[in-house]
């Protein structure tokens, strides 16, 4: 069984500021040794702009094959891993939801809040840019590259922010051409937060619709829509994901487990795990 490493956001090069950009091969000459040969749970989001080379990349359970003018998109809590390879760079932008600056109030409409680039409830969270419009992304990069490199002053934040923005809305538009369908509306925005917070203490409809300001009716409706399947399958996914992730990176006991995720009993976390899975979580442990 592997070690996941929890990362914090943290830059030695600009502390406090919530935003790196570098090249992978800059990575590799620091001492994160554990960024590149193992798993990391980061707690920022992470994207990763494949520029030479091919790679597989780990993005919880699946791995990804990134070619040039392919894009990674890691969200926090995500489990993810580098596969390095011979004559791989990758352009790497690490940043903290906060720096972002999503507005939390639903009467302002932000085009980024419920945006699949950012969400950790995107199945396949790889972006291939047509080569026609490669030069528009890559040109967005290379500006957000030269500002960090600048000496700060008393606009750099907003004008990295503002570019990061810009990238990422060009990046979810072609999402969007690609796979179809429109940003979750807040309601479901709302539902995806709490479900992320409050998924060890409750797997009910009921206490999420409330959450979301919602009633159960409309959340089933607004999940069959944006995400394919009910609300309480949506839940029960999200909650089985999470015990993969435990069960094949921590040490956890199934008794431990279960009293973590609120289960009356052992045997009903092994009920729940084995109706979603097809096996039982120490045989998935044992396979992993």
């Amino acid at each position: 069984m592997g070690d996941v490493v929890e990362l914090g956001f943290r830059s030695s090069v600009r502390p406090g500021l919530g935003f790196e950009v570098m090249r992978f091969s800059e990575l590799r000459r620091r001492t994160l040794t554990h960024a590149l040969d193992g798993l990391t749970r980061p707690q920022f989001h992470l994207v990763a702009a494949c520029l030479t080379g091919r790679t597989r990349h780990r993005v919880d359970f699946e791995r990804h094959l990134l070619r040039p003018r392919d894009l990674v998109f890691v969200a926090p809590g995500r489990v993810q891993g580098f596969d390095p390879t011979p004559g791989l760079e990758l352009s790497l932008l690490l940043f903290t939801p906060e720096f972002l600056q999503l507005s939390a109030d639903p009467r302002l409409v932000d085009p980024l809040r419920g945006a699949r680039v950012l969400s950790p409830f995107w199945k396949t969270p790889v972006l291939n840019v047509p080569k026609a419009l490669w030069p528009d992304v890559t040109g967005l990069i290379s500006q957000l590259e030269r500002e960090y490199a600048r000496p700060a002053d008393g606009v750099q934040t907003a004008v990295l922010s503002s570019l990061l923005r810009a990238l990422l809305l060009q990046l979810e538009r072609l999402v969007t051409n690609a796979e179809g369908a429109s940003t979750a509306p807040p309601a479901l925005e709302r539902f995806r937060e709490t479900l992320e917070q409050g998924l060890e203490t409750s797997r009910s409809v009921e206490h999420y619709a409330r959450l979301a300001k919602v009633t159960p009716r409309t959340l089933n409706r607004l999940t069959l829509r944006h995400l394919g399947v009910g609300a309480k399958q949506t839940i029960d996914t999200r909650v089985v994901l999470e015990l993969k992730r435990l069960l094949a990176y921590s040490d956890l006991s199934v008794k431990e487990l279960s009293a973590r995720f609120g289960f009356d009993e052992p045997t009903n976390l092994v009920k729940f795990f084995k109706r979603h899975t097809g096996t039982t979580p120490q045989r998935f442990r044992d396979a992993r």
